[in-house]
């Protein structure tokens, strides 16, 4: 059986295509697409649920963050709790590794969602926290603790003694310079983190747009 031959100027455009194609599907690939990961990076919420665990992200200046959430309380922080009587809260914990960042990262808040939609905040352990924990000295010479429980001046001098320590023990702990390595500790004030969780957002350089972790291997 014989075939009809193909026009050479068909023939042309079947080769010339066939040559094209890859460069052409590089050139029309998007090259900044923001819903793009890379490892250890989302852009945007996955849209997945996972649970409880070490999470981490790559910021876009480079800062590499592994959180673990939630985390074992330091024991400092949480006997200074108890002692002043304050309500439980959940802690976090996260490295920092700026070595290759381009500029200082700070821990500034992390929020976990639930498929529910509600928000558990980790803000720093110091200013948001242990700074309000400690016992105020009023204007009649009374330590009081924020329950109004009135302390002996004894008590109270102490109280407030460890509660300055600890808070500029724990204070800016997450702020890292560039070429620079540090751990961050973090507080929610809630018991307990959800068992679903459909994004950890991480606000690393203040209040701007949030960049969203993604659990560990």
């Amino acid at each position: 059986m014989r075939f009809a031959p193909i026009p050479v100027a068909a023939a042309l455009v079947v080769v010339l295509g066939a040559c094209g194609s890859p460069q052409a599907a590089q050139d029309e690939a998007p090259v900044d697409d923001p819903a793009v990961a890379t490892e250890g990076q989302a852009l945007e919420p996955t849209q997945e649920i996972f649970g409880p665990g070490e999470f981490e992200l790559t910021t876009a200046d480079g800062a590499q963050i592994t959180m673990q959430i939630p985390a074992d309380p330091p024991a400092d922080i949480e006997a200074f709790r108890e002692e002043v009587g304050a309500e439980p809260v959940t802690y976090m914990t996260a490295q920092l590794d700026n070595r290759k960042g381009s500029t200082a990262v700070g821990m500034y808040q992390v929020t976990l969602y639930d498929p529910e939609g509600n928000t558990y905040v980790f803000e720093d352990a110091s200013v948001s926290h242990i700074g309000e924990w400690g016992p105020t000295y009023t204007e009649d010479y009374e330590y009081l603790l924020n329950d109004g429980t009135k302390l002996d001046e004894s008590t109270g001098e102490a109280l407030s003694s460890q509660s300055t320590d600890l808070y500029n023990k724990y204070l800016n702990s997450g702020n890292v310079d560039a070429l620079a390595k540090g751990e961050a500790v973090m507080m929610g004030a809630f018991e307990e983190v959800p068992e679903e969780i459909t994004g950890v957002a991480v606000q690393a350089y203040g209040m701007g747009e949030p960049e969203y972790a993604v659990p560990s291997d």
